[in-house]
């Protein structure tokens, strides 16, 4: 079985990186997140700069203001359908255009997620010769932290013909499947995984 230490380099050619922008934000009088300014800058471009130095490309899944995602210097895809389907929508828009062995899945509205996200999570599939790498903190999956295999692609397709849009469904669906997932814990999950729906919690966040 393949294993990397924990503090081994990690190969980011064959990695993809994917911020999920597509949301309604209906929680934030339906503004698009992505571009809500967090410590003066876009909370899209908080992602995409923790991003890139760990994938070779990055995808952005937006069904607003492309032009303006745009950009930032990365592909920008809307969902496959216009139902606001939620992340796996995204997910499944990027699996289409990715090219690498590994694509990573992160949202936007998460701006202080760990630098060493990619990283610890790509050593964890390796040693694991798992399929799919999920973040997970204080003994909770947070599933749109997601390291899948591009081969799972067609168990995505499948399980959106169900019509569910469960991101935890999926993992359990994919286990089902006989793909392998390893779990990877992260520590100040109230810190590095806070996710931001309104405008309050941004404002509460930002002054810690």
């Amino acid at each position: 079985m393949p294993s990397l230490s924990a503090d081994a380099p990690v190969d980011v050619s064959d990695v993809t990186g994917l911020v999920l922008a597509g949301g309604q934000g209906s929680r934030m009088d339906h503004a698009d997140k992505g571009l809500v300014l967090f410590r003066g800058k876009p909370m899209v471009l908080h992602a995409l700069e923790r991003l890139a130095p760990h994938a070779c490309r990055l995808l952005i899944s937006a069904n607003r203001n492309a032009g303006v995602y745009a950009g930032f210097g990365c592909e920008v895809l809307p969902d496959l359908n216009d139902t606001f389907s939620g992340p796996l929508a995204g997910l499944q828009a990027a699996l289409r255009k990715c090219e690498t062995d590994w694509l990573v899945m992160v949202p936007c509205d998460v701006p202080l997620f760990p630098s060493e996200l990619v990283p610890m999570m790509k050593r964890a599939a390796v040693a694991a010769d798992a399929d799919v790498a999920v973040a997970c903190a204080q003994g909770e999956r947070q599933a749109v932290f997601m390291l899948i295999k591009r081969s799972a692609a067609q168990e995505l397709d499948d399980y959106l013909q169900t019509q569910r849009r469960s991101v935890l469904g999926f993992i359990e669906y994919l286990f089902g499947k006989n793909r392998k997932l390893v779990e990877v814990p992260f520590s100040d999950a109230n810190h590095a995984f806070a996710n931001i729906n309104t405008l309050a919690q941004l404002n509460e966040l930002d002054a810690n």
